[in-house]
Protein backbone atom coordinates (compact mmCIF):
# COMPACT_ATOMS: atom_id res chain seq x y z
CA UNK A 1 0.00 0.00 0.00
CA UNK A 2 1.43 3.34 -0.86
CA UNK A 3 2.16 5.52 2.18
CA UNK A 4 -0.41 8.17 2.43
CA UNK A 5 1.97 10.48 4.77
CA UNK A 6 4.58 10.43 1.99
CA UNK A 7 3.08 12.91 -0.53
CA UNK A 8 5.20 11.31 -3.63
CA UNK A 9 2.49 9.73 -5.48
CA UNK A 10 0.40 12.38 -5.04
CA UNK A 11 2.61 14.70 -6.77
CA UNK A 12 3.53 11.68 -9.50
CA UNK A 13 0.06 11.79 -10.04
CA UNK A 14 -0.51 15.92 -10.44
CA UNK A 15 2.66 15.62 -12.74
CA UNK A 16 0.42 13.03 -14.74
CA UNK A 17 -2.49 14.83 -14.80
CA UNK A 18 -0.75 18.35 -16.42
CA UNK A 19 0.94 16.28 -18.66
CA UNK A 20 -2.51 15.07 -20.64
CA UNK A 21 -3.48 18.61 -21.04
CA UNK A 22 -0.78 20.44 -21.81
CA UNK A 23 -0.21 17.28 -24.34
CA UNK A 24 -4.09 18.51 -25.83
CA UNK A 25 -3.61 22.06 -25.58
CA UNK A 26 0.32 22.93 -26.06
CA UNK A 27 0.04 21.11 -28.94
CA UNK A 28 -2.23 23.15 -31.72
CA UNK A 29 0.85 25.60 -31.53
CA UNK A 30 2.86 23.20 -33.25
CA UNK A 31 0.37 22.40 -35.85
CA UNK A 32 1.40 24.93 -38.48
CA UNK A 33 5.03 23.84 -38.22
CA UNK A 34 3.62 19.53 -38.51
CA UNK A 35 1.67 20.50 -41.14
CA UNK A 36 4.79 22.55 -43.69
CA UNK A 37 7.36 19.74 -42.54
CA UNK A 38 4.79 16.98 -43.44
CA UNK A 39 2.75 18.84 -46.38
CA UNK A 40 -0.35 18.15 -44.72
CA UNK A 41 -3.72 19.74 -45.10
CA UNK A 42 -5.81 21.06 -42.75
CA UNK A 43 -8.10 17.93 -42.27
CA UNK A 44 -4.96 15.62 -41.05
CA UNK A 45 -3.74 18.50 -38.77
CA UNK A 46 -7.52 18.73 -37.24
CA UNK A 47 -7.12 15.08 -36.90
CA UNK A 48 -3.97 15.16 -34.71
CA UNK A 49 -5.93 16.52 -32.32
CA UNK A 50 -9.39 14.95 -32.82
CA UNK A 51 -7.48 11.35 -32.77
CA UNK A 52 -6.09 12.23 -29.33
CA UNK A 53 -9.45 12.98 -27.46
CA UNK A 54 -11.38 10.67 -29.50
CA UNK A 55 -8.93 7.68 -28.10
CA UNK A 56 -8.43 9.19 -24.78
CA UNK A 57 -12.37 9.56 -23.70
CA UNK A 58 -13.58 6.22 -25.75
CA UNK A 59 -11.37 4.12 -23.69
CA UNK A 60 -11.32 6.11 -20.05
CA UNK A 61 -14.30 3.08 -19.35
CA UNK A 62 -12.43 -0.10 -20.60
CA UNK A 63 -9.66 0.91 -18.85
CA UNK A 64 -11.03 2.01 -15.42
CA UNK A 65 -12.82 -1.32 -15.30
CA UNK A 66 -9.61 -3.15 -16.23
CA UNK A 67 -8.50 -1.16 -13.25
CA UNK A 68 -10.45 -2.21 -10.87
CA UNK A 69 -10.91 -5.73 -12.01
CA UNK A 70 -7.29 -6.28 -11.20
CA UNK A 71 -4.51 -3.06 -10.47
CA UNK A 72 -5.60 0.35 -10.27
CA UNK A 73 -2.15 1.39 -9.86
CA UNK A 74 -0.32 -0.93 -12.19
CA UNK A 75 -2.71 0.51 -15.12
CA UNK A 76 -1.50 4.43 -13.67
CA UNK A 77 1.71 3.22 -14.00
CA UNK A 78 1.75 1.58 -17.46
CA UNK A 79 -0.24 4.42 -18.69
CA UNK A 80 2.08 6.98 -17.43
CA UNK A 81 4.99 5.09 -19.07
CA UNK A 82 3.32 4.41 -22.24
CA UNK A 83 2.00 8.46 -22.37
CA UNK A 84 5.70 9.03 -21.59
CA UNK A 85 6.75 6.82 -24.73
CA UNK A 86 4.38 7.85 -27.43
CA UNK A 87 5.59 11.40 -26.48
CA UNK A 88 8.68 10.99 -27.47
CA UNK A 89 7.99 8.78 -30.44
CA UNK A 90 6.25 11.58 -31.71
CA UNK A 91 9.21 13.53 -32.18
CA UNK A 92 10.75 11.17 -34.65
CA UNK A 93 7.40 10.62 -36.80
CA UNK A 94 8.45 10.77 -40.50
CA UNK A 95 5.00 11.67 -41.83
CA UNK A 96 1.22 12.20 -40.76
CA UNK A 97 0.27 9.22 -40.90
CA UNK A 98 2.32 7.70 -37.92
CA UNK A 99 1.63 10.95 -36.60
CA UNK A 100 -2.02 9.65 -36.09
CA UNK A 101 -1.38 6.57 -35.25
CA UNK A 102 1.19 7.46 -32.23
CA UNK A 103 -1.28 10.05 -31.19
CA UNK A 104 -4.06 7.39 -30.93
CA UNK A 105 -1.87 5.34 -28.85
CA UNK A 106 -0.99 8.29 -26.97
CA UNK A 107 -4.84 9.20 -25.94
CA UNK A 108 -5.18 5.54 -25.08
CA UNK A 109 -2.22 6.03 -22.62
CA UNK A 110 -4.18 9.02 -21.31
CA UNK A 111 -7.12 6.85 -20.49
CA UNK A 112 -5.10 4.58 -18.59
CA UNK A 113 -3.71 7.06 -15.92
CA UNK A 114 -7.07 9.25 -16.17
CA UNK A 115 -8.98 6.39 -15.29
CA UNK A 116 -7.22 5.64 -12.17
CA UNK A 117 -5.67 8.72 -10.43
CA UNK A 118 -8.59 10.10 -8.95
CA UNK A 119 -9.49 6.45 -7.70
CA UNK A 120 -5.91 6.20 -6.22
CA UNK A 121 -6.31 9.50 -4.13
CA UNK A 122 -9.62 8.46 -3.11
CA UNK A 123 -8.03 5.16 -2.22
CA UNK A 124 -4.84 6.62 -0.21
CA UNK A 125 -5.73 9.82 0.95
CA UNK A 126 -8.25 10.23 3.85
CA UNK A 127 -11.40 11.72 3.72
CA UNK A 128 -10.67 14.95 5.45
CA UNK A 129 -8.10 15.63 3.12
CA UNK A 130 -9.82 14.22 -0.08
CA UNK A 131 -10.92 17.92 -1.22
CA UNK A 132 -7.54 19.56 -0.89
CA UNK A 133 -5.81 16.83 -2.79
CA UNK A 134 -8.16 16.91 -5.73
CA UNK A 135 -8.03 20.69 -5.92
CA UNK A 136 -4.14 20.24 -6.35
CA UNK A 137 -4.92 17.80 -9.22
CA UNK A 138 -7.61 19.63 -10.59
CA UNK A 139 -5.33 22.84 -10.40
CA UNK A 140 -2.47 20.77 -12.58
CA UNK A 141 -5.13 20.13 -15.11
CA UNK A 142 -5.92 23.79 -16.08
CA UNK A 143 -2.07 24.40 -15.11
CA UNK A 144 -1.28 22.22 -18.14
CA UNK A 145 -4.45 23.75 -20.72
CA UNK A 146 -2.86 26.80 -19.30
CA UNK A 147 0.87 26.95 -19.97
CA UNK A 148 0.72 24.10 -23.18
CA UNK A 149 0.43 27.37 -25.66
CA UNK A 150 2.60 29.13 -24.22
CA UNK A 151 5.21 26.39 -23.38
CA UNK A 152 5.02 24.99 -26.70
CA UNK A 153 5.26 28.15 -28.41
CA UNK A 154 8.31 29.28 -26.93
CA UNK A 155 9.99 25.92 -27.81
CA UNK A 156 8.28 25.69 -31.27
CA UNK A 157 9.95 29.36 -31.77
CA UNK A 158 13.60 28.85 -30.20
CA UNK A 159 14.12 24.98 -31.57
CA UNK A 160 11.13 23.35 -33.46
CA UNK A 161 7.97 21.55 -33.08
CA UNK A 162 10.54 17.86 -32.45
CA UNK A 163 11.46 19.12 -29.05
CA UNK A 164 8.22 20.12 -27.55
CA UNK A 165 7.83 16.64 -27.39
CA UNK A 166 11.34 15.30 -26.74
CA UNK A 167 11.73 17.84 -23.49
CA UNK A 168 8.09 16.73 -22.73
CA UNK A 169 9.34 13.16 -22.04
CA UNK A 170 12.00 13.85 -19.73
CA UNK A 171 9.66 14.87 -16.88
CA UNK A 172 7.27 12.02 -17.65
CA UNK A 173 10.05 9.76 -17.78
CA UNK A 174 10.73 10.63 -14.32
CA UNK A 175 7.60 10.74 -13.13
CA UNK A 176 7.10 6.97 -14.60
CA UNK A 177 10.24 5.94 -12.83
CA UNK A 178 9.08 7.44 -9.76
CA UNK A 179 5.89 5.82 -9.40
CA UNK A 180 7.46 2.42 -10.05
CA UNK A 181 9.41 3.14 -7.15
CA UNK A 182 7.41 4.71 -4.61
CA UNK A 183 3.36 3.05 -5.99
CA UNK A 184 3.44 -0.64 -4.57
CA UNK A 185 1.09 -2.64 -7.56
CA UNK A 186 -1.53 -4.83 -5.91
CA UNK A 187 -2.40 -7.36 -8.63
CA UNK A 188 -5.15 -9.50 -7.84
CA UNK A 189 -7.23 -11.78 -9.22
CA UNK A 190 -10.46 -11.43 -10.48
CA UNK A 191 -13.38 -13.93 -10.58
CA UNK A 192 -15.89 -10.74 -12.79
CA UNK A 193 -15.61 -11.44 -16.54
CA UNK A 194 -14.74 -8.46 -18.62
CA UNK A 195 -17.15 -6.75 -20.84
CA UNK A 196 -15.76 -7.02 -24.00
CA UNK A 197 -19.23 -6.66 -26.46
CA UNK A 198 -19.58 -3.14 -24.14
CA UNK A 199 -16.13 -2.15 -24.14
CA UNK A 200 -16.48 -2.64 -28.36
CA UNK A 201 -19.81 -0.55 -28.07
CA UNK A 202 -18.39 2.66 -26.35
CA UNK A 203 -15.26 2.93 -27.97
CA UNK A 204 -16.63 3.16 -31.07
CA UNK A 205 -19.55 5.10 -30.27
CA UNK A 206 -17.46 8.03 -28.73
CA UNK A 207 -14.98 7.85 -31.27
CA UNK A 208 -17.99 8.07 -34.32
CA UNK A 209 -19.10 10.83 -32.53
CA UNK A 210 -15.99 12.70 -31.38
CA UNK A 211 -14.84 12.46 -35.65
CA UNK A 212 -18.38 13.06 -36.43
CA UNK A 213 -18.06 16.42 -34.40
CA UNK A 214 -14.81 16.91 -36.36
CA UNK A 215 -16.07 16.63 -40.16
CA UNK A 216 -19.36 18.70 -39.49
CA UNK A 217 -18.14 20.99 -42.09
CA UNK A 218 -17.45 18.33 -44.75
CA UNK A 219 -21.29 17.76 -44.92
CA UNK A 220 -23.06 15.32 -44.76
CA UNK A 221 -20.82 12.60 -43.69
CA UNK A 222 -20.06 14.44 -40.35
CA UNK A 223 -24.13 14.06 -38.89
CA UNK A 224 -23.97 10.61 -40.23
CA UNK A 225 -21.58 9.78 -38.46
CA UNK A 226 -22.40 11.50 -34.76
CA UNK A 227 -26.11 9.76 -35.48
CA UNK A 228 -24.38 6.19 -35.94
CA UNK A 229 -22.76 7.11 -32.60
CA UNK A 230 -25.53 7.96 -30.97
CA UNK A 231 -27.21 4.62 -32.09
CA UNK A 232 -24.28 2.76 -31.00
CA UNK A 233 -24.71 4.45 -27.79
CA UNK A 234 -28.28 3.46 -26.64
CA UNK A 235 -27.31 -0.08 -28.31
CA UNK A 236 -24.53 -0.18 -25.52
CA UNK A 237 -26.89 0.73 -23.22
CA UNK A 238 -29.27 -2.39 -23.70
CA UNK A 239 -26.38 -4.46 -23.37
CA UNK A 240 -25.08 -3.36 -20.05
CA UNK A 241 -29.00 -3.36 -19.03
CA UNK A 242 -28.74 -7.47 -19.82
CA UNK A 243 -25.33 -8.03 -18.94
CA UNK A 244 -24.56 -10.27 -15.70
CA UNK A 245 -21.03 -8.55 -15.54
CA UNK A 246 -21.22 -4.94 -17.00
CA UNK A 247 -18.31 -2.53 -18.06
CA UNK A 248 -21.14 0.21 -16.70
CA UNK A 249 -23.37 -0.60 -14.05
CA UNK A 250 -26.50 1.58 -15.42
CA UNK A 251 -29.26 0.24 -13.12
CA UNK A 252 -26.55 1.19 -10.15
CA UNK A 253 -25.57 5.17 -11.76
CA UNK A 254 -29.70 5.38 -12.02
CA UNK A 255 -30.13 4.29 -8.42
CA UNK A 256 -27.30 6.21 -6.80
CA UNK A 257 -29.01 9.99 -7.37
CA UNK A 258 -25.91 11.97 -5.90
CA UNK A 259 -23.41 10.69 -8.27
CA UNK A 260 -26.13 10.93 -11.12
CA UNK A 261 -26.37 14.38 -10.50
CA UNK A 262 -22.99 15.29 -10.22
CA UNK A 263 -21.90 14.01 -13.35
CA UNK A 264 -24.82 15.56 -15.13
CA UNK A 265 -23.81 18.77 -13.62
CA UNK A 266 -20.08 18.12 -14.77
CA UNK A 267 -21.46 17.54 -18.46
CA UNK A 268 -23.15 20.64 -18.40
CA UNK A 269 -20.76 22.86 -16.63
CA UNK A 270 -18.03 21.46 -19.76
CA UNK A 271 -20.52 21.92 -22.23
CA UNK A 272 -21.44 25.35 -21.18
CA UNK A 273 -17.82 26.74 -21.49
CA UNK A 274 -14.94 24.37 -23.36
CA UNK A 275 -16.30 26.13 -26.58
CA UNK A 276 -15.39 29.64 -25.20
CA UNK A 277 -12.11 29.77 -25.62
CA UNK A 278 -12.54 29.34 -29.27
CA UNK A 279 -15.12 31.75 -30.14
CA UNK A 280 -12.90 34.21 -28.14
CA UNK A 281 -9.53 33.41 -29.83
CA UNK A 282 -10.97 34.24 -33.24
CA UNK A 283 -13.01 37.11 -32.12
CA UNK A 284 -10.02 38.54 -30.44
CA UNK A 285 -7.87 38.01 -33.84
CA UNK A 286 -10.09 38.49 -36.41
CA UNK A 287 -12.52 40.67 -35.28
CA UNK A 288 -10.57 42.61 -32.92
CA UNK A 289 -7.10 42.64 -34.24
CA UNK A 290 -5.05 41.20 -32.00
CA UNK A 291 -2.11 39.21 -32.85
CA UNK A 292 -1.59 35.42 -31.89
CA UNK A 293 0.48 36.17 -28.74
CA UNK A 294 -1.91 38.84 -27.44
CA UNK A 295 -4.80 36.96 -27.57
CA UNK A 296 -3.19 33.79 -25.88
CA UNK A 297 -2.29 36.64 -23.00
CA UNK A 298 -5.34 37.66 -22.74
CA UNK A 299 -7.29 33.89 -23.23
CA UNK A 300 -4.83 32.58 -20.32
CA UNK A 301 -6.39 34.45 -17.84
CA UNK A 302 -8.93 32.30 -16.84
CA UNK A 303 -6.92 29.21 -16.91
CA UNK A 304 -4.30 31.03 -13.88
CA UNK A 305 -7.34 31.70 -11.73
CA UNK A 306 -8.26 28.15 -12.03
CA UNK A 307 -5.25 26.75 -11.44
CA UNK A 308 -4.67 28.84 -8.67
CA UNK A 309 -8.12 28.75 -6.96
CA UNK A 310 -8.88 25.25 -7.53
CA UNK A 311 -6.40 23.91 -4.66
CA UNK A 312 -8.08 26.79 -2.14
CA UNK A 313 -11.98 25.50 -3.45
CA UNK A 314 -10.58 22.32 -2.76
CA UNK A 315 -9.29 22.45 0.84
CA UNK A 316 -12.50 24.62 1.69
CA UNK A 317 -14.82 21.73 0.44
CA UNK A 318 -12.88 19.54 2.86
CA UNK A 319 -14.63 21.83 5.86
CA UNK A 320 -17.76 23.02 4.46
CA UNK A 321 -20.41 21.84 2.01
CA UNK A 322 -18.84 20.77 -1.38
CA UNK A 323 -22.41 20.75 -3.01
CA UNK A 324 -22.68 24.46 -1.97
CA UNK A 325 -19.09 25.15 -3.60
CA UNK A 326 -19.87 24.06 -6.56
CA UNK A 327 -23.43 25.62 -6.97
CA UNK A 328 -21.57 29.10 -6.37
CA UNK A 329 -19.45 28.14 -9.43
CA UNK A 330 -21.98 27.15 -11.63
CA UNK A 331 -23.36 30.31 -11.32
CA UNK A 332 -20.54 31.87 -12.11
CA UNK A 333 -19.62 30.43 -15.56
CA UNK A 334 -23.62 30.99 -15.81
CA UNK A 335 -23.12 34.71 -15.33
CA UNK A 336 -19.90 34.55 -17.43
CA UNK A 337 -21.91 32.83 -20.10
CA UNK A 338 -24.70 35.82 -20.21
CA UNK A 339 -22.39 38.13 -20.16
CA UNK A 340 -20.64 36.91 -23.70
CA UNK A 341 -23.99 37.20 -25.27
CA UNK A 342 -23.69 40.70 -25.00
CA UNK A 343 -20.76 41.22 -26.88
CA UNK A 344 -19.98 43.28 -29.47
CA UNK A 345 -17.06 45.12 -32.01
CA UNK A 346 -16.66 47.29 -29.45
CA UNK A 347 -16.93 45.43 -26.59
CA UNK A 348 -14.14 46.84 -23.93
CA UNK A 349 -11.29 44.67 -22.95
CA UNK A 350 -12.14 44.82 -19.21
CA UNK A 351 -15.07 43.62 -20.02
CA UNK A 352 -13.56 40.57 -21.98
CA UNK A 353 -11.37 39.81 -19.36
CA UNK A 354 -14.40 40.22 -16.64
CA UNK A 355 -15.96 37.15 -18.39
CA UNK A 356 -12.89 35.12 -17.97
CA UNK A 357 -12.13 36.43 -14.13
CA UNK A 358 -15.70 34.66 -13.80
CA UNK A 359 -15.35 31.63 -15.81
CA UNK A 360 -12.22 30.70 -14.06
CA UNK A 361 -13.33 31.63 -10.82
CA UNK A 362 -16.33 29.23 -11.61
CA UNK A 363 -14.43 26.50 -12.63
CA UNK A 364 -11.90 27.05 -9.76
CA UNK A 365 -15.21 27.11 -7.16
CA UNK A 366 -16.93 24.12 -8.81
CA UNK A 367 -14.17 21.65 -10.09
CA UNK A 368 -12.93 20.05 -6.78
CA UNK A 369 -15.74 20.23 -4.73
CA UNK A 370 -17.77 18.27 -7.92
CA UNK A 371 -15.25 15.71 -7.92
CA UNK A 372 -14.97 15.13 -4.18
CA UNK A 373 -18.69 14.25 -4.15
CA UNK A 374 -18.33 11.94 -7.60
CA UNK A 375 -15.78 9.92 -5.76
CA UNK A 376 -17.58 10.11 -2.30
CA UNK A 377 -20.47 8.81 -3.80
CA UNK A 378 -18.48 5.77 -5.23
CA UNK A 379 -18.74 2.26 -3.79
CA UNK A 380 -14.88 1.32 -3.23
CA UNK A 381 -15.19 -1.26 -5.67
CA UNK A 382 -15.71 0.94 -8.48
CA UNK A 383 -13.70 4.19 -7.86
CA UNK A 384 -11.88 3.67 -10.97
CA UNK A 385 -15.13 3.01 -13.10
CA UNK A 386 -16.41 6.07 -11.35
CA UNK A 387 -13.21 8.63 -12.04
CA UNK A 388 -13.01 7.26 -15.82
CA UNK A 389 -17.06 8.02 -15.95
CA UNK A 390 -16.22 11.38 -14.45
CA UNK A 391 -13.45 11.68 -16.93
CA UNK A 392 -15.81 10.60 -19.87
CA UNK A 393 -18.30 13.12 -18.46
CA UNK A 394 -15.92 16.10 -18.68
CA UNK A 395 -15.22 14.94 -22.37
CA UNK A 396 -18.89 14.34 -23.60
CA UNK A 397 -19.55 17.97 -22.29
CA UNK A 398 -16.17 19.25 -24.12
CA UNK A 399 -17.85 17.71 -27.76
CA UNK A 400 -21.16 18.86 -27.10
CA UNK A 401 -19.58 22.19 -26.65
CA UNK A 402 -17.78 22.53 -29.47
CA UNK A 403 -20.65 20.85 -31.94
CA UNK A 404 -22.92 23.92 -30.84
CA UNK A 405 -20.20 26.02 -32.17
CA UNK A 406 -19.90 24.12 -35.30
CA UNK A 407 -23.64 24.10 -35.60
CA UNK A 408 -24.46 27.17 -35.45
CA UNK A 409 -21.25 28.36 -36.95
CA UNK A 410 -22.19 26.34 -40.18
CA UNK A 411 -25.54 27.78 -39.92
CA UNK A 412 -25.00 31.49 -40.04
CA UNK A 413 -21.54 31.23 -41.66
CA UNK A 414 -21.59 28.21 -43.59
CA UNK A 415 -17.75 27.67 -45.27
CA UNK A 416 -16.93 31.39 -45.50
CA UNK A 417 -13.95 32.60 -43.82
CA UNK A 418 -14.75 34.30 -40.36
CA UNK A 419 -12.72 37.77 -41.88
CA UNK A 420 -15.23 38.13 -44.33
CA UNK A 421 -17.89 37.40 -42.12
CA UNK A 422 -17.34 39.52 -38.96
CA UNK A 423 -20.95 40.72 -38.31
CA UNK A 424 -22.62 37.24 -38.79
CA UNK A 425 -19.75 36.09 -36.57
CA UNK A 426 -21.06 38.39 -33.56
CA UNK A 427 -24.45 36.28 -34.61
CA UNK A 428 -22.80 33.41 -33.84
CA UNK A 429 -21.28 33.84 -30.78
CA UNK A 430 -24.61 35.67 -29.47
CA UNK A 431 -26.49 32.21 -30.22
CA UNK A 432 -23.63 30.00 -29.22
CA UNK A 433 -23.42 31.61 -25.80
CA UNK A 434 -27.41 31.77 -25.00
CA UNK A 435 -27.35 27.91 -25.51
CA UNK A 436 -24.00 27.97 -23.52
CA UNK A 437 -26.50 29.59 -20.82
CA UNK A 438 -28.44 27.35 -21.41
CA UNK A 439 -26.55 24.61 -20.18
CA UNK A 440 -25.48 26.65 -17.17
CA UNK A 441 -28.51 27.53 -16.12
CA UNK A 442 -29.77 23.70 -16.08
CA UNK A 443 -26.69 23.19 -14.07
CA UNK A 444 -27.54 25.62 -11.72
CA UNK A 445 -31.09 24.29 -10.92
CA UNK A 446 -29.79 21.08 -10.49
CA UNK A 447 -27.33 22.22 -8.27
CA UNK A 448 -29.35 24.08 -6.29
CA UNK A 449 -32.21 21.83 -6.07
CA UNK A 450 -29.42 18.79 -5.07
CA UNK A 451 -28.27 21.38 -2.29
CA UNK A 452 -31.80 21.97 -0.87
CA UNK A 453 -32.53 17.90 -0.42
CA UNK A 454 -29.43 17.26 1.00
CA UNK A 455 -29.95 20.39 3.69
CA UNK A 456 -33.52 19.01 4.68
CA UNK A 457 -32.06 15.19 5.24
Amino acid sequence: MTNSKNPLFLYIIILAQFAAPFMFSGVGVTLPSIGHDFSADAVSLGLIETIYLGSSAAFLLPMGKLGDMFDKKLMFKLGLGLFAFTTLLIGFVPNITWMLIVRFFQGIASAMFASTSMAIITEVVPPQRRGKAFGMSIGAIYAGIASGPFIAGIITEALSWHWVYWISFIPMAAATLLSFASINSELKTSAEKFDYLGSVLIVASLMMVILGGASLNQGSMGYTLIGIGVLVALLFVKVELSSPCPLLDIRDLIYNVKLRESLLIQMLIYSSAFGATFLFSLYLQVLRGYDAEIAGRILIVGSVVMACCAPIAGRLSDKYSPRAFATVGTASIALSCILATQISNNTSLAYIITILLLQGIGFALFSSPNMTIIMGSADKSKTSVVSALSAKTRSLGMVISMLVVTVITSMIIGDGEVRYHKTAYLSVMSNTFTVFTLFAASAVVLGCYSLVKSNCR
